[in-house]
């Protein structure tokens, strides 16, 4: 508690103000008692001088003795005598204090400062009380209004406390409180809309090859169908199929990615072994369009990474290369290692990009407008799901490319980086 105290201001002024009170009405308290006393003591000395008085009238020649007697320590022997003589009249030790004229006026007296003392006292405890309730309430009210706005999705808090303490250490995490929910807010608002684009985006483009295979389909329910024709609607249906499957498989990895399902294990991995690992996997592809896929000459190269999401990135890549590159045509990879992170270039001799369109390979659901892209088969997910893996991975992959003469994709990884 003492620490509390010392380390906010708010109750160090409570407390010096609760000394500095009670010293206050210590002081009003002795300040009346002495009052009362010094009262007491001028009744005191009038009795005194009341008897000198009359005792002089009578016995003039006696001053001294009467002013020794009354003004010094008294003497056994008069006080014996006095004491009979006024048993007489009814007036001993054993009268009450009431019956006492000067004692019950005094007493009156002593009440009535002792009220106005307690209800001085009453009264200032009751203002320090006030006070340091104002103090407590103006910071309440600060929180509470504070608290309506962020219920009301105002995250514009301010408390302002210049002063360091407890409470100014309170009012400080409750502003920081606010800045994570507005970020959390504001988060969930932004995967809201990713999520209903995506939506959006896969319906799209599942509607093309179901409709596709829905209208083979009645063809192929038709009377005077004949067998060619047959043939050639169940293999049109066949690559229907195979698209949509396709389609379907990049779509669930594209989802469960963007949704955080997927969690990318970095490990110390041979990226040049990766690298064989995709080009086996799109060899046959390659081969049928006679293009010759070739690795330039570099050592091994161990950095972390996840070494399946990453050959799945590598894969893309090299397909989007094969699927645009003519038949005979060339690519080659090249790895170089620098000093922060791994370049992987995968150049072909394809039909390039339009330089308008560079910015938008990356996206989402893109396709480049030329003839020969909108005749080959895809959806645009390859690349964006490329750029979703390295961006996990704290990478990057960037384009360089030039119509009718080829395009270079170069994937960056950072090296050594492990979580």
């Amino acid at each position: 508690m003492i620490d509390y105290i010392k380390k906010e201001p708010l109750l160090k002024r409570l407390l010096t103000t609760l000394v500095i009170s009670l010293f206050s009405m210590c002081f009003i308290f002795l300040a009346v008692q002495y009052c009362f006393l010094e009262q007491i003591h001028r009744n005191q000395i009038q009795l005194n001088q009341n008897v000198v008085g009359k005792l002089v009238s009578l016995y003039p020649d006696k001053e001294v003795e009467i002013v020794k007697t009354v003004i010094n320590k008294n003497d056994e022997k008069f006080v014996k005598t006095g004491n009979e003589t006024l048993i007489k009249y009814g007036y001993d030790m054993n009268t009450r204090a009431f019956q006492d004229d000067i004692f019950r006026d005094s007493f009156y007296k002593f009440v009535k400062f002792n009220i106005a003392a307690f209800l001085i006292i009453i009264m200032l405890n009751v203002i320090l009380f006030l006070k340091g309730s104002k103090c407590f309430e103006q910071k309440l009210e600060a929180f509470s209004s504070n608290i309506d706005k962020l219920m009301d999705g105002d995250y514009s808090v301010n408390i302002c406390d210049e002063e360091e303490g407890i409470l100014s250490r309170i009012s400080t995490q409750f502003e920081q409180m606010s800045r994570r929910l507005k970020i959390s807010f504001e988060s969930l608002e932004k995967e809201k809309e990713n999520i209903k684009s995506l939506i959006t985006d896969i319906s799209h483009q599942l509607k093309t090859p179901l409709a596709s295979i829905k209208m083979f389909n009645s063809l192929l329910l038709e009377d005077g169908v004949g067998n060619s024709e047959r043939m050639e609607f169940l293999n049109r249906s066949k690559e229907d199929i195979k698209k949509l499957e396709w389609l379907t498989s990049s779509l669930v990895k594209l989802s469960r990615l963007e949704a955080g399902m997927i969690n990318l294990k970095k490990e110390k991995w041979n990226i040049k072994e990766t690298i064989f690992r995709a080009v086996n996997d799109v060899y046959l592809k390659a081969a049928d369009k006679d293009i010759d896929i070739s690795l330039g000459e570099s050592k091994s190269i161990f950095i972390f990474y996840d070494c399946k999401w990453t050959k799945e990135a590598i894969i893309n890549v090299i397909e989007n290369a094969i699927k645009y590159t003519k038949k005979g045509g060339k690519i080659k990879i090249t790895i170089n290692k620098m000093e922060t992170c791994t370049r992987i270039d995968i150049k072909d001799n394809g039909i390039g990009i339009e330089e308008e369109e560079i910015n938008n390979v990356f996206k989402r659901f893109y396709r480049g407008k030329s003839k020969a892209v909108q005749a080959s088969e895809g959806s645009g997910v390859g690349l964006y799901l490329t750029r979703k893996i390295l961006e996990e991975q704290g990478g990057c992959i960037t384009v360089q490319s030039q119509k009718g003469i080829g395009t270079t994709f170069s994937l960056f990884l950072q090296n050594c980086y492990e979580s």
